[in-house]
């Protein structure tokens, strides 16, 4: 026995059976398919693309994940952050950041030497205004 119907809103369906007993049921956004007083029910699920007739493979499934983009996959709390900074130490993508602008503020990127005046200093693209007497106390802002 194969049943086939789109279920819209809420709906009950009874399925009595012996030997091989097989159910379709399309659900479009969530829903949920409930199974009462089975002894021994054993499932397939199968995930598809959403054309007929065409079901996702593992390899198709991962193909995909490893095809996915890191920087859309690493939000903070997830695997996907952990993986991302594995090969940092453990750092975040803002931590080597932060750790590689303040090895260029020292001058200790030898492709990026600092420039300082009396009211700036500079390495690379990073700019810090001072402020201050330049005596007593100085004051250094980054500029956005």
């Amino acid at each position: 026995m194969q049943l086939a119907e789109l279920l819209e809103g809420l709906s009950t369906t009874n399925l009595t059976g012996s030997g091989a007993l097989a159910m379709l049921v399309p659900l479009d956004g969530a829903g949920s398919v409930v199974f009462v007083g089975a002894s021994d029910l054993r499932m397939k699920l199968e995930l598809s693309t959403g054309v007929e007739s065409t079901v996702l493979t593992a390899a198709q499934i991962a193909d995909a994940v490893w095809a996915a983009l890191a920087a859309a996959n690493d939000l903070p709390g997830t695997m996907g952050e952990l993986l991302s900074t594995a090969g940092s130490g453990g750092l975040s993508p803002t931590q080597v950041t932060m750790l590689t602008e303040l090895w260029k503020m020292r001058g200790l990127d030898p492709a990026t030497p600092v420039t300082v005046t009396t009211d700036q200093e500079t390495a690379g693209t990073i700019v810090l205004d001072i402020t201050g007497d330049g005596e007593t106390t100085s004051t250094l802002t980054r500029q956005p």
